[in-house]
């Protein structure tokens, strides 16, 4: 990979309700009291999440910038925008970064097979789904996913905070699981 200097990076993982988002908008308060320089780029993933994770401090919009996204297309833009407009001392935020990983997926059922993922659940038998698809094609969906996540990380030049939220794996064959 080319060489990014070595800035901070902290991934938080938690439950839902642990406060994940609370640790990245105490920073940006930090920063505030200190006057230390440096924006914290949020991309959002979860409708008004980054917003109500700020709401205890009065002056946050100083140096948050939120981006809310709801699919891949808007991810990619929110990505490129930010790549194009940074410096050092900026955090890149994502929260919750668990969505991307879906919505790659999501993006990659489409494109070939004509179907989104939930269309592929309501099949019935998602095990026989599943081998239906192939190993191989999981593998390409987890490099699609990591190519946009290396190409955004290593192409910016300060922090960076990722938010990801547990779940559990024997639930994913379950009507409400991943």
């Amino acid at each position: 990979p080319p060489h990014v200097e070595s800035k901070e990076a902290q991934y938080v993982f938690g439950a839902l309700g642990s406060w994940k988002s609370s640790i990245w908008a105490s920073y940006a308060e930090m920063y505030r009291q200190t006057r230390t320089p440096g924006i914290f780029r949020v991309i959002s993933t979860e409708p008004e999440r980054a917003y109500v994770a700020n709401e205890a401090y009065p002056t946050w919009r100083e140096n948050v910038v939120i981006t809310e996204v709801d699919d891949w297309n808007t991810l990619l833009i929110a990505g490129e925008a930010i790549k194009a407009d940074h410096s050092s001392d900026d955090w890149l935020v994502l929260d919750t970064i668990g969505y991307v990983h879906d919505w790659t997926r999501d993006e990659w059922f489409v494109q070939n097979w004509d179907m989104d993922w939930l269309d592929v659940r309501a099949k019935g038998n998602i095990q026989k789904t599943m081998q239906e698809v192939g190993q191989h094609n999981w593998t390409r969906i987890n490099t699609i996913y990591s190519r946009w996540l290396r190409d955004l990380c290593f192409s910016f030049k300060g922090h960076r905070f990722a938010v990801a939220q547990s779940k559990d794996f024997t639930d994913w064959d379950k009507p409400d699981g991943f």
